[in-house]
């Protein structure tokens, strides 16, 4: 099956859908070291901003926006946060119409802020982004989502690397 990944940094996850038999059609990235991995490892990267990226229409569409606006390492500012890039990568989304898409980010982006309430703007708390913002507009994109915190060390690697899928 045929594959586009945004933000694909150096091929980690590049190299994980190889494996289970995707065929990249692109590997968006914008940093040229990163980028020079990737063709070192024989993937098609293309050295772009998303912001900037159009796409094709393709079956399986797997992206990891920066993870820095709801990072519990970071001021967590969520959709104030200029590397907050999830409106580009629906913008993608919608002009490549995939079958498949999958999102990894960090776990911080379940989190609520402290005070956070019901009508809490969502624009401030990475927990309300996700849920009132992110989850919807996949909703009325995709027949099924699923969303939940995997732990890389159950799949065999020799760290815990906590992530939302």
């Amino acid at each position: 099956m045929n594959a586009i990944e945004l933000f694909a940094g150096a091929g980690g996850a590049a190299l994980g859908l190889h494996r289970a038999g995707f065929r990249h059609l692109a590997c968006v990235e914008v940093a040229p070291d990163a980028c020079a991995t990737l063709r070192a490892a024989g993937f098609p990267a293309h050295e772009v901003d998303v912001r900037e990226y159009e796409g094709a229409p393709v079956p399986m569409l797997w992206a990891s926006p920066p993870c820095q606006p709801y990072s519990q390492a970071g001021k967590r500012r969520a959709q104030d946060d200029s590397r907050n890039l999830w409106p580009d990568t629906l913008r993608i989304i919608d002009r490549v119409n995939p079958t498949w898409f999958v999102m990894e980010n960090v776990r911080g982006l379940t989190y609520h802020r402290k005070g956070c309430k019901p009508l809490f703007p969502a624009d401030r708390c990475a927990g309300c982004y996700l849920e009132r913002v992110i989850l919807p507009e996949l909703r009325a994109r995709f027949p099924h989502v699923w969303h939940g915190v995997l732990n890389a060390a159950d799949y065999g690697t020799p760290q815990h690397r906590r992530r939302l899928f």
